[in-house]
């Protein structure tokens, strides 16, 4: 191999890891939550946005499993995982229209499909999780939405999750909660 061809394989694993832009377009698949998002709001300012799609999650999980011998279950759990989104966005006006937005976008995404499974207000903060099932064994994504007096985090996991995923995570950081089943519709 010449100069030139190592030379790009070895920036080759960099790009894949910088370029965000490998999302694809999951808009359409079912596990993918439409963010009503508060940019647009005087209220609330983007500090933060990560969008990782299949590229970077597969090569993530190739890199990892030679790494996490001792933890399988995660190279395991990230093959099952096809986009994770992440926004952080930091409060700089009135958290209650803030709170009353997120409020209308839960809502939406209930109108469209998304089941709850965890609202907990605690300490001036609020977390609502909602699930969009696939079957019994499965869901197609996960929304996690989280604010406070100062920020609000939106989480979407785009894939084929099985709840027991949600036991392993929550016992290896040591936090209890209820047993996740999804039921039929």
């Amino acid at each position: 191999m010449n100069a030139l061809g190592r030379a790009l394989l070895g920036i080759l694993p960099a790009l894949v890891l910088c370029a965000c832009g490998f999302t694809g377009n999951l808009r359409m698949d079912p596990g993918f939550a439409s963010f009503r998002t508060p940019s647009t709001m005087r209220d609330a300012e983007r500090a933060f946005a990560l969008s990782l799609g299949p590229v970077p999650i597969r090569l993530a999980t190739m890199i990892s499993r030679p790494i996490l011998k001792e933890d399988p279950w995660i190279p395991d759990t990230m093959k099952s995982i096809r986009a994770v989104r992440v926004y952080m966005y930091e409060i700089d006006g009135d958290k209650e229209t803030v709170r009353m937005h997120i409020e209308t976008t839960k809502g939406e995404l209930e109108t469209d499909g998304w089941e709850p499974i965890v609202a907990v207000r605690e300490d001036g903060g609020h977390v609502s999780a909602l699930v969009m099932p696939r079957e019994l064994d499965s869901i197609r994504g996960l929304v996690v939405m989280y604010q406070d007096d100062e920020e609000l985090v939106l989480v979407n996991i785009i894939g084929n999750i099985k709840p027991a995923t949600f036991s392993t995570l929550m016992t290896e950081f040591d936090i209890e909660i209820p047993i996740i089943e999804i039921a039929a519709t």
